[in-house]
């Protein structure tokens, strides 16, 4: 049953007070400075194929040159990647950071970035959240001193 009345506040609470202000610093206070780490915006630059395709074929020779970083056992279902794909795609992915995950659907199609990696298809992400904690150390950093 309407009484024509609008609702009001409950009783005992204050109704929202809106000025119109924007939150910001006090008057008379400077805002406070961002700290800078001097570096270029890495996800600015644009991500070049050949530069890409050059370090996956230096990685891809660097862990062969290694070898496996540890044995893949097939535990049912889908066979695994191999162990030495996983490694140069990470090592991929850190080299390239930020630069690399809007480009991660265009770099899956390229057919050169792929046989420099001697894959037919590149690892999803998925796939790659595990590997981070498989690959040894050690075994990581001799592949990204190679790959250099």
């Amino acid at each position: 049953r309407r009484t024509g009345k609008k609702p009001g506040p409950k009783p005992g609470k204050k109704p929202a007070r809106r000025t119109g202000k924007k939150p910001g610093p006090k008057p008379g206070k400077k805002p406070a400075r961002r700290a800078s780490s001097g570096r270029i915006n890495e996800s600015s630059k644009p991500l070049k194929m050949t530069e890409v395709v050059a370090y996956a074929a230096r990685a891809r020779a660097a862990a062969d040159r290694i070898g496996e970083p540890w044995k893949a056992e097939r535990k049912g279902g889908r066979p695994p990647y191999p162990p030495k794909i996983l490694a140069v795609t990470r090592a991929i992915k850190d080299r390239f950071g930020p630069r690399y995950a809007p480009n991660e659907k265009r770099l899956a199609g390229n057919r050169q970035l792929l046989a420099a990696m001697q894959t037919d298809a590149l690892p999803s992400r998925t796939t790659m959240e595990g590997v981070r904690k498989k690959i040894p150390d050690k075994y990581y950093k001799k592949l990204q001193r190679l790959a250099a």
